[in-house]
């Protein structure tokens, strides 16, 4: 349950401004409603991890493994 960045996943910062300049300003600016090209912006990671946790049983004790982007997202949904 991670941020998808689309096409920049595995390159550099230094890469994503050279090949992308308009994109990672846009990101830059607003990066919880804009996306990296064919990923995800904060806002649609936040509306996934929403929908999990709306299904999710938690009836049982459970262990939730994430990364650093999505932990604060659960822990906004008490």
């Amino acid at each position: 349950m991670e941020c998808s960045f689309g096409i920049w996943e595995e390159l550099t910062t230094s890469e994503i401004k050279a090949r992308y300049p308009e994109e990672w300003r846009a990101r830059s600016k607003d990066k919880w409603n804009v996306s990296a090209p064919s990923g995800e912006a904060y806002a649609d990671v936040h509306a996934r991890v929403s929908a999990w946790c709306e299904e999710a049983s938690f009836a049982e004790t459970n262990l939730v493994v994430c990364h650093g982007l999505t932990s604060p997202n659960i822990g906004s949904l008490n």
